[in-house]
């Protein structure tokens, strides 16, 4: 299995990123701006073609997790990661 890294610092390439190269799994940081992980992660559960795509999600200072049917498969809270 290759793993190829994309950062992207706005939301809105991240998710036209998704959509265009139908990638198996991505990882959403708190910091993106335009379109927020929370919102990425929903459009992406709302999608039928994408919707299987496995997502990491990381929550920002005082940010809680969404709904289970449209967050990410794992949510982990920034604080709690290795530096």
């Amino acid at each position: 299995m290759q793993v190829e890294t994309r950062p992207f610092d706005n939301g809105a390439d991240a998710l036209l990123a998704l959509h265009r190269e139908r990638i198996d799994f991505a990882i959403l940081g708190a910091a993106l701006s335009g379109i927020s992980a929370p919102a990425i992660c929903e459009i992406l559960r709302r999608n039928a073609d994408l919707q299987e795509l496995s997502l990491v999600r990381i929550l920002g200072p005082g940010e809680v997790p969404a709904g289970p049917e449209f967050d990410a498969d794992l949510v982990f809270d920034s604080a709690d990661l290795p530096e």
